[in-house]
């Protein structure tokens, strides 16, 4: 996947490169004649995306970010989803994913960007 050429200046500009890249993918993956449902295709986009994202230090953390990792550390995990879903609606996926990577746990990083996968498969059916 082709890293984004500029900075986006919103979330809103990230959300619709994503779109264009899912489109992207799901072109190839017709051509090959694989059949994939939507989702599957837009969890590989995503995973593709947040792949890129870099790997960020605690002492890199934005004050904002540090106290949303301390404020979601004892939360249930559905609302930790939803928390880090509102996060990237607001502040844009990376760092959301971020965020995430921070609460330590595998799990809800896989079912965050599973969510996110879901949202973008659903914006461009």
């Amino acid at each position: 996947m082709p890293k984004p050429e500029s900075p986006f200046t919103n979330p809103g500009e990230e959300i619709q490169w994503l779109e264009k890249q899912l489109e992207t993918k799901k072109r190839e993956l017709k051509e090959t004649g694989k059949e994939t449902k939507p989702e599957e295709a837009a969890k590989e986009v995503i995973r593709e995306y947040t792949g890129q994202a870099p790997v960020v230090t605690p002492s890199l953390l934005s004050e904002d970010a540090e106290e949303t990792v301390s404020s979601l550390e004892n939360e249930p995990h559905a609302k930790q989803v939803e928390e880090l879903l509102a996060i990237s609606k607001k502040q844009g996926i990376l760092n959301a994913v971020n965020v995430a990577r921070h609460l330590n746990n595998p799990h809800l990083l896989d079912d965050f960007h599973d969510r996110l996968a879901l949202e973008l498969s659903r914006s461009i059916k």
